[in-house]
């Protein structure tokens, strides 16, 4: 993926968040990550995906708080 692009397909947002395609377009269905549509293609602004797992980012500890039982 080339560092100046705007915007990616399911594959690049697939690649910058370290999932895999599927879960992007379950996210798309949901509306609940970042896009774009431009004619009948969905595109993800990769600034927009950036700062969307930024803001979802949890403290150490916390994921596995809830995994395994401990403080909410």
């Amino acid at each position: 993926m080339a560092p100046d692009r705007l915007a990616v397909d399911v594959a690049g947002a697939a690649e910058l968040l370290g999932v895999s395609a599927g879960m992007v377009r379950k996210l798309t269905l949901e509306g609940s990550i970042p896009v774009a549509r431009i004619g009948s293609r969905c595109v993800y602004p990769v600034d927009d995906l950036r700062e969307w797992l930024r803001t979802r980012t949890q403290q150490p500890g916390a994921i596995a708080d809830r995994v395994l039982g401990g403080a909410p």
